[in-house]
């Protein structure tokens, strides 16, 4: 099942990718890393100033077709 909209981007957490697939968290972040030392999928780390401080939101997940 693919959850990417029709520009191949999506923005799971970590844990919803862990459950999805029945793994770890840690798992999850070791295979979307995995994905993307192999360019199948590229990840923008999203922030957003609050209070003066930049804080995480959510990464953006492009998914490079082969």
């Amino acid at each position: 099942m693919r959850c990417a909209d029709e520009e191949s981007q999506s923005f799971p957490s970590y844990n919803t990718i862990a459950k999805k697939c029945s793994i770890s968290r840690r798992t999850a972040i070791r295979a979307v890393q995995e994905l993307e030392d192999v360019g199948l999928l590229s990840c923008d780390k999203r922030t957003v100033t609050k209070n003066g401080k930049l804080v995480n939101t959510s990464n953006l997940y492009t998914i490079h077709e082969t």
